[in-house]
């Protein structure tokens, strides 16, 4: 069970942060980050309901409960349709070449997520609509942003951070294979 491919992830976030996990996959992030953090800290989305048994089992296999969510995190905070594969354990934000069928699935919108949460570190794995969500004004209380990019969707980091971060307060710290970890300076 992994997601994130950065060993440097778990410096990342530390003991009493909250955090916000978008697109919580399988559970593995979200149990990392509690598992740092503190179980009470971490609030994990993930839109694809079909994995949420998934997801529960590896929390109890892990004796670790962080709070989950399961629904979409989008801008606006509308219902978005997106294909879904049958043979891979992932929610797709946009097509491949894959056999998907399409599923319309409820979602918060980003910026109430934020507000209510007040969380210091964000991290998502998104499929390219990190573009979308990271333009939101209310990150004031977030420090830390990890997101896994995908480079046939998203230019990479100054994309990110050239025209999609509102606060110039952010910084890219490090980038390893598809993980970028963006900093408050």
């Amino acid at each position: 069970m992994g997601r994130l491919n950065a060993p440097w992830f778990d410096t990342r976030c530390v003991l009493g942060e909250y955090v916000l996990d978008i697109d919580g996959g399988i559970g593995f992030v979200g149990l990392l980050c509690a598992k740092i953090a503190g179980q009470r800290r971490v609030v994990s989305y993930a839109a694809d309901q079909s994995l949420e048994p998934i997801i529960r089992a590896n929390y109890a296999q892990n004796a670790i409960t962080p709070a989950l969510r399961m629904k979409a995190v989008m801008a606006d905070g509308g219902p978005i349709t997106f294909p879904v594969a049958e043979n891979v354990v992932a929610s797709l934000m946009q097509a491949r070449d894959i056999v998907a069928r399409d599923v319309t699935f409820d979602s918060d919108p980003f910026q109430t997520v934020l507000r209510k949460l007040r969380p210091d570190v964000v991290v998502m794995d998104r499929d390219g609509a990190e573009t979308a969500l990271l333009p939101c004004p209310a990150l004031a209380s977030v420090h830390s942003v990890v997101v896994e990019v995908y480079p046939h969707i998203v230019e990479g980091t100054a994309t990110l951070l050239g025209h999609n971060l509102p606060d110039p307060g952010f910084e890219c710290r490090q980038e390893m294979r598809r993980d970028v970890w963006m900093e408050r300076k």
